[in-house]
């Protein structure tokens, strides 16, 4: 095996696609053919895996094995890895009508499975893949056995985070080869007509909180526009805070101020899909869905830019088909080839900027373009056009994103700050104070008869964030933590034994995931600190393997917004944005890895800390027990002090949290010899 570290742990959705009667197939054909046959299926199926920037693991024979989550991990993966697996069937469909002339029926079947698997190079020095090792890829390959020929089957785990986005069959409990118990799946057949949200709670809501100040200063923008007077706006936030929600509350305030509305979202993995937002713009325009067909679409288009245009209307439908790539009959699509393709872009933004000067000139109009930080290339230039627009004509252009400044979307955001300086309306919305996610909370589960420890664990975990404090109390609903007893809600077993969401584990891991390498891995060793960490002992406890200096990655660390500075006096320290960063990276380890870095950082304590070891008693018994190292306690840290931990709250320093469990210290005062007042600190 290769050298341990090469590994981590994190959640993947694995998709299983094989060639249905592959073996008779075949038989019964020569190998030559054969071959030629499975290299052009797997280069279909690899490049839709590619294109929802998925991971091919293996290619075996008649059969491949993607995953999603790794080595790069998006929030959304699931639905990715199902959308892969749909498209990956309806690619390998069209080549099987193109080979059932020669008497070949061909086609495949897949299964996806969500779970925790360790991630990395296994093998040896010589050879060696990158690979996911655990039981969720069996899952998934159980699944695909058991799929119809031609359909994608899932699991129930990979169920719960796509649910409200795609048509999908619950069949009967499945006996699998290796599991004892039977497997709930569902057959599913294709994305929903009117999706729904994966956020929020089924059943249970809440008005917005905490957002007067920022929902009047929209009210006024559209106002100015309702009056005919162009305007740009900006909503900046970290993910979960509220930008959606936010926007969500305007619209109907928009709608009674005047404007009208057309507002599109950008999809994760929109970056690599060219003019998605643009496309999804033009249908919001006209009135038609992102999943309509071509005979819908062109329809749509046909009313409504017939209506707006009159004569003027069938060269600009020409073009906006194009883009939304709609079939052309055979003399549109001749002339389309004539023309220059490096002309075509500007023959987009020209057919949309008649149909917006138009439909303006009727009514004020609002363009929200949502999650703009996924915006691909294409659709960021046409809306830069777009945006200079909104200096002439009574148009509001809404600009929702995170603050990735290195996205292409954020180019706008930078645009509009200089077109309209003053007069532009920019909303930097924050986290919830404290007593705004209590009442949160409270309108959600009615929380007057919940035990006050469970409402201070979900204000602890959350931090402020919404979205985080709706995914908790839904992991705690879903675990049986929090239930429902006739009108009340009430704290259940387990409460204690808090996890990382999935759903927030995958958003967290997505932005750990772009960092460079070396800030990665001082934020892992970070995470083994605890909440709170001093630069110094990050260093010495990174210098054994000679890593380069640490400033400029905890540097990296900062600018990425995971980590911020709490002091420079006795030594600088840092601290963890949010208490799920942190749980998040210390996850992603493998146990021995935590064991090793548990010992590093308690030889960096005790190195930096020698006269002060006995007030560090209680951390070093954590990082000793963790390391497996118990022995290796001073005096003044006893056996007693080493055991495992239960719950641990401290001041300075903070001590680990892991994902399982929680630690607690208390002290006693002891009298000294010369008659001060001590504390001795121990571990229950």
């Amino acid at each position: 095996m290769r050298a341990a570290g090469a590994g981590e742990r994190r959640p993947v959705t694995a998709v299983f696609g094989d060639v249905v009667n592959s073996t008779a197939l075949a038989a019964s054909m020569d190998p030559e053919d054969w071959t030629e046959i499975i290299n052009d299926a797997f280069s279909r199926m690899s490049q839709v895996i590619y294109r929802y920037e998925g991971t091919i693991a293996r290619l075996m024979g008649d059969a491949i094995l993607a995953f999603f989550g790794a080595p790069v991990a998006h929030e959304d993966d699931p639905e990715r890895a199902v959308r892969c697996a749909l498209d990956m069937v309806s690619s390998i469909a069209r080549l099987g009508s193109e080979l059932r002339g020669r008497g070949l029926e061909f086609g495949i079947r897949a299964g996806v499975n969500t779970g925790p698997v360790v991630v990395g190079t296994v093998g040896s020095d010589l050879m060696y893949e990158y690979t996911a090792m655990g039981d969720a890829v069996n899952v998934a390959a159980r699944m695909q056995s058991a799929a119809r020929p031609g359909t994608v089957l899932v699991t129930a785990a990979t169920f719960g985070f796509i649910a409200p986005l795609f048509d999908a069959v619950e069949l009967d409990p499945l006996t699998v080869k290796g599991k004892a118990e039977p497997i709930v799946a569902y057959e599913v057949s294709g994305p929903k007509d009117a999706p729904g949200s994966v956020r929020g709670l089924a059943g249970l809501a809440s008005p917005m909180v905490g957002r007067d100040d920022d929902i009047a200063a929209l009210e006024a923008v559209t106002r100015a526009v309702g009056a005919g007077r162009g305007r740009a706006a900006c909503i900046i936030a970290e993910p979960g805070v509220g930008k959606t929600r936010l926007i969500g509350e305007l619209r109907p305030r928009a709608l009674h101020a005047g404007p009208g509305w057309a507002e599109v979202r950008c999809v994760p993995y929109g970056r690599s899909l060219p003019y998605h937002l643009v496309g999804r713009l033009v249908r919001a325009l006209v009135g038609v869905g992102p999943t309509a067909g071509d005979a819908a679409t062109t329809e749509a288009l046909e009313a409504r830019v017939g209506d707006l245009l009159g004569a003027d209307a069938p060269d600009v439908i020409l073009y906006l088909q194009l883009l939304l790539g709609v079939g052309l009959s055979e003399g549109s699509s001749q002339r389309i080839a004539a023309t220059d393709p490096a002309l075509l872009q500007g023959r987009y933004f020209a057919s949309l900027r008649q149909v917006l000067r138009a439909t303006t000139a009727r009514a004020p109009l609002a363009v929200v373009c949502d999650d703009l930080h996924w915006a691909d290339p294409a659709s960021t230039e046409v809306l830069a056009e777009i945006l200079a627009l909104a200096n002439e004509l009574p148009l509001l252009v809404l600009m929702a994103a995170r603050p990735d400044r290195d996205s292409d979307g954020w180019h706008l955001v930078t645009m509009a700050r200089d077109l309209f300086g003053g007069a532009l309306t920019e909303i930097s919305l924050q986290p919830l104070t404290r007593d705004d996610s209590r009442a949160l909370i409270a309108n959600l589960l009615d929380v007057e008869s919940l035990p006050a420890p469970t409402r201070d664990l979900i204000l602890e975990r959350a931090e402020g964030n919404p979205f985080f404090v709706e995914e908790i109390i839904r992991t705690l609903i879903d675990r049986g933590a929090v239930a429902r007893s006739g009108a009340r809600w009430v704290a259940g077993k387990g409460i204690e034994a808090f996890e990382v969401p999935g759903n927030l584990q995958g958003l967290l891991l997505a932005r750990i995931d772009r960092l460079e390498d070396d800030a990665k891995r001082a934020l892992r060793v970070a995470s083994v600190m605890g909440r709170r960490f001093s630069l110094p002992a990050l260093e010495r406890a990174m210098a054994v393997d000679g890593a380069q200096p640490v400033g400029p990655a905890v540097g990296a660390l900062e600018a990425a917004g995971l980590v911020r500075l709490v002091a420079v006096e006795p030594e600088v320290e840092y601290v963890f944005r949010h208490i799920l960063i942190r749980e998040t990276a210390y996850g992603s380890l493998l146990k021995q890895d935590r064991k090793r870095l548990h010992s590093r950082v308690a030889d960096a304590l005790q190195a930096l800390h020698r006269e002060a070891s006995p007030t560090l008693a209680p951390l070093l018994a954590l990082h000793l027990h963790e390391a497996g190292e118990a022995e290796r306690a001073s005096p003044s840290c006893s056996r007693r002090d080493a055991r495992r931990p239960r719950g641990m709250r401290t001041t300075r320093p903070e001590l680990p949290t892991s994902a399982r469990w929680r630690t607690s210290t208390r002290s006693r005062k002891r009298r000294n010899a010369d008659g001060s007042a001590s504390r001795r600190w121990s571990v229950r």
